[in-house]
């Protein structure tokens, strides 16, 4: 019993973390591309990290921007008017 808790114990900081990306791109053409990476864990999340940052740095020199996110969904506001 105890190995399992001091197995555990060691693991847990390895496997802990993750990371996800999503970013979308466009070019002046009005193509689109889309960046996206998960990972989970130390090694997980520095290879996401690292996959992430090549496929945003490869369309830059393709000509690509990073397209603005949008704001979440909030609910439409109505303005009623009385006559």
């Amino acid at each position: 019993m105890l190995r399992v808790v001091v197995m555990s114990a060691m693991l847990l900081p390895i496997l802990g973390g993750c990371a996800a990306t999503d970013t979308k791109m466009a070019n002046n053409k009005g193509q689109t591309a889309q960046c996206s990476t998960f990972g989970m864990g130390v090694i997980g999340t520095l290879v996401a990290v690292s996959m992430y940052q090549t496929c945003v740095d490869e369309h830059k020199k393709q000509g690509y921007h990073v397209v603005p996110a949008t704001a979440s969904a909030a609910p439409a506001s109505t303005q009623q008017t009385t006559k």
